[in-house]
């Protein structure tokens, strides 16, 4: 099937209602225990790289780091579980922070990382695209990527109880982070950016690129899209 056709039959399923995702086994309770820890220490941490950035002495911050990680690490054990029974949001989450809390500069196609954003993705979790987009080009650039798109436009609606999501960079909103912090997204935002990556799927001689960029700006404005859309037509 080319992309011309996945596109059009992902464009035919957008506005298909779908029931609510269902986890394996246990691993919800596993996945919101654990995210309901980590975002409350996630921005205390954030904080402490910003703090060490400008300056302050790593020992005059230990204290209070040693007791973060004492609250981040369970939980973070506690997410691994999700992980492991397969809950698609759980490896988004844990594709993200091991992105944001890694030591080095990250690495392209980083096995770890696609793992994870793979295997979410094609369980039909839109925010694991974004990164996929970023990260992991050898998928991108492969077989399975447009129609994982297309199945995460036909399931959007089974995860709309998990939104909001943090994300490294959200390109159709108009948010403006500051320093390391991650970026949140409401469902909205995420369905703009899933017909973003849609129309640069899709062949650029197809009208479908130019619809698909169009449903992007009708959603939230999308300002990247829109500049590029008046570049295309002018």
């Amino acid at each position: 099937m080319n992309r011309s056709c996945i596109t059009l039959f992902a464009l035919m399923l957008s506005t298909h209602v779908l029931g609510a995702y269902q986890p394996p086994g246990n691993s919800e309770a596993d996945y919101r225990q654990a995210v309901a820890s980590l975002d409350a220490v996630e921005p205390q941490l954030m904080r402490m790289i910003q703090q060490l950035a400008e300056g302050t002495a790593a020992q005059d911050l230990e204290p209070r780091l040693s007791q973060l990680r004492g609250e981040w690490s369970p939980a973070l054990q506690q997410l691994q579980r999700a992980v492991d029974a397969g809950h698609a949001v759980a490896q988004y989450r844990m594709a993200l922070y091991r992105f944001a809390y890694q030591p080095d500069a990250p690495v392209p196609d980083d096995p770890d990382q696609c793992t994870l954003l793979v295997k979410s993705l094609e369980q039909g979790f839109a925010p694991a695209a974004l990164r996929i987009a970023n990260q992991c080009i050898g998928y991108v650039d492969g077989p399975a990527y447009a129609p994982a798109l297309s199945k995460a436009l036909a399931d959007f609606s089974q995860f709309t109880g998990y939104y909001p999501q943090p994300s490294v960079t959200l390109e159709c909103a108009k948010q403006d982070p500051k320093d390391i912090q991650l970026q949140w997204g409401d469902a909205p935002s995420y369905q703009a950016e899933l017909y973003r990556l849609l129309g640069f799927a899709a062949d650029r001689r197809s009208p479908l690129r130019r619809e698909f960029w169009q449903k992007a700006v009708d959603i939230n404005g999308c300002p990247t899209i829109a500049r590029r859309m008046d570049r295309l037509q002018n």
